[in-house]
């Protein structure tokens, strides 16, 4: 069941969707992030990824880390926000893909 392409699929969706409750009041802690993470676009990042057969984490990592970060920034945009402490970012991904590799 779990290399079923439709399992992984919402699997990747329902865990991106559910907040790390280990970052709450952080600056992750967003509507902007949050709307990011349940976004299609990321669920079918993930998943390609996680398709593939080479799967390089730290790659994987940074390249998600960018994506979610940089469509943070053009939702704060519009808001006069910046994004800071990219670290934290960085960690709730790391997090998130481990949590994500332990279902799969």
């Amino acid at each position: 069941m779990k290399n079923n392409p439709k399992y992984l699929k919402s699997r990747i969706k329902n865990l991106a969707g559910d907040f790390d409750r280990s970052f709450d009041n952080t600056v992750v802690d967003t509507y902007a992030f949050d709307k990011v993470l349940k976004s299609k676009t990321f669920a079918d990042m993930i998943f390609t990824s996680f398709s593939c057969e080479n799967k390089d984490f730290s790659l994987l990592k940074k390249q998600t880390s960018s994506y979610v970060i940089n469509e943070v920034s053009k939702i704060y945009e519009k808001t006069q926000h910046k994004v800071v402490n990219k670290e934290v970012y960085h960690e709730y991904i790391e997090t998130l893909l481990g949590r994500i590799i332990q279902t799969n």
